[in-house]
């Protein structure tokens, strides 16, 4: 009876920091899919960059107090997203995630964006942004994007 409490209690210890290190897990999932998603922008392909958004009804961008549905933010990304730039590069200063459950997570980013346009002018730019991402197919996806752009210089 001993040797079986204290197998079941080993179990749920070794339980219990399961679950601590699959959060752990998941946020750093979160952590690297943002990042990806900056790859995206930095590399700027338009397709890899609508990749990380979910195709779906309910799907909101909002930037700089105007919202675009699924269908606006992917005319948005194809047609004027980088459209003038030459060159984009991002300084993460942050980028904080509070894990929901197993599917779906919010992360918070705080970054520089270096814009360099045609004339080779660079612009920089602080940007907050809030994304919601829910996993599906083992894949993570944008299914809500909030962000506030400052200009700098």
């Amino acid at each position: 009876m001993k040797a079986y409490l204290t197998i079941l209690l080993f179990i749920m210890m070794h339980s219990v920091v399961g679950q601590k290190i699959t959060g752990e897990n998941l946020k750093t999932e979160v952590q690297d899919f943002i990042r990806s998603y900056g790859s995206a922008v930095e590399q700027m392909d338009a397709q890899k960059t609508l990749d990380h958004f979910d195709d779906r009804p309910d799907f909101l961008l909002v930037a700089d107090g105007t919202t675009y549905d699924s269908e606006q933010t992917k005319k948005l990304v194809r047609e004027n997203f980088y459209q003038g730039l030459n060159e984009i590069k991002l300084e993460w200063q942050t980028i904080q995630v509070r894990v929901l459950n197993d599917t779906q997570a919010v992360a918070y980013s705080k970054l520089i964006q270096n814009l360099t346009d045609s004339s080779s002018k660079l612009m920089r730019v602080a940007a907050d942004a809030t994304f919601i991402v829910e996993k599906k197919n083992n894949r993570w996806k944008i299914i809500y994007a909030h962000a506030t752009h400052t200009r700098l210089n």
